[in-house]
């Protein structure tokens, strides 16, 4: 698909080291082995993700957003912001946290909307 672009927005709100972060980071990495123009990642919340901070030494656009979980519209508003300079055609959530924001981002942008909502119980077997 010739320009298609997309954000992806993960919530951080403890250390940032858990497993949809490794997830989204190989995730990303994919895609940008094949488009290194196409994928950014946006996470909001108190903390940065080391995961995901890492990924911007291999040439990821990565933007951290602070929330503490006050003024959201202000940081609704700067997250649309975020999305709308990266120009995508998805934004795409990983947690459902982020969704809020993404889906916020998504219906005032007019952009696609994915979530992938991580976690749940252990596989047995």
């Amino acid at each position: 698909m010739k320009g298609f672009k997309v954000v992806y927005i993960a919530s951080v709100p403890e250390h940032g080291v858990g497993g949809h972060y490794h997830s989204l980071s190989v995730i990303a990495e994919a895609v940008f082995e094949q488009h290194a123009d196409r994928a950014a990642i946006i996470t909001i919340g108190f903390n940065r993700s080391p995961v995901i901070d890492a990924l911007s030494a291999s040439g990821i656009r990565v933007k951290h957003i602070h929330y503490s979980g006050w003024r959201t519209w202000r940081a609704l508003g700067e997250v649309a912001a975020a999305v709308r300079e990266f120009g995508p055609q998805v934004v795409h959530a990983f947690d459902e946290h982020a969704f809020l924001f993404a889906r916020y981002a998504s219906w005032k942008l007019k952009v696609g909307l994915v979530l992938t909502k991580c976690g749940g119980k252990p596989p047995h077997g």
